[in-house]
């Protein structure tokens, strides 16, 4: 996915080791303007490139290639859609205001992303009810909600941490304590274990480095950007 969203890489053949992917709902055979894209990296503008599959994987057949070759692809059938015009004046109405539908034939709408799962979820806890009591309060719920899920450690687990940084924000203070994110991100900074090990780390820094750019969050977001960015590289 990233190198058929436009990686400008200086090779020549593309040798495709799989042509199935997951798109966050079915495991699929990749469609022809997908291998184009990604086979497109190789040569580019100047030279011209090739593509091809590696022993593992059934050779393309002829009418895929043909297609590929002469820039033969279906037509988009629709665009994925999501509401933007969100109404804060309460929960419920935040929630109905994300779950409208479009109104144009052409657009599709979108699944429910993680940050609509968690403000689900939440809205149902007594706690955020009453933190969430007005416009303003609203719409900073759904400004923490956004927080990627960047660890994929499904929805229930990410949501609470959803909730524990709102919690935070709606104290007297209205900052996420220094002690407390000073200690989540120390529990990373170790450089010991296997590649998936590494990678789980990375990405449970990302999650930070997100906060740490959320400047009305933090007491000294400079920082923490900083630190953040240091404990990733």
């Amino acid at each position: 996915d990233a190198i058929g969203m436009g990686l400008n890489l200086d090779v020549h053949h593309v040798a495709f080791a799989g042509n199935r992917k997951f798109d966050g709902i079915n495991h699929r055979d990749l469609f022809p303007a997908e291998i184009a894209q990604i086979a497109g990296r190789a040569g580019r503008h100047i030279n011209d490139g090739t593509f091809g599959v590696t022993g593992d994987v059934q050779p393309f057949d002829s009418d895929v290639i043909n297609r590929i070759e002469a820039h033969d692809f279906d037509p988009v059938g629709g665009l994925q859609w999501r509401a933007r015009s969100l109404d804060y004046a309460s929960l419920p109405r935040l929630l109905a205001s994300l779950k409208l539908s479009p109104e144009k034939p052409f657009l599709q709408k979108a699944r429910d992303a993680d940050d609509l799962l968690a403000l689900e979820s939440l809205a149902n806890d007594p706690k955020i009810i009453a933190y969430a009591n007005g416009p303003a309060h609203v719409q900073r719920l759904w400004e923490v909600c956004q927080l990627p899920d960047y660890r994929k450690i499904g929805v229930g687990e990410h949501t609470e941490l959803v909730k524990q940084l709102f919690h935070f924000i709606m104290q007297d203070e209205g900052l996420i304590p220094t002690d407390w994110l000073a200690q989540q991100i120390e529990q990373q900074n170790r450089v010991d274990g296997d590649i998936d090990t590494l990678a789980a780390r990375l990405a449970y820094m990302r999650t930070w480095t997100f906060v740490a750019n959320r400047v009305d969050w933090l007491d000294d977001p400079a920082y923490w950007q900083g630190r953040t960015r240091e404990v990733e590289d």
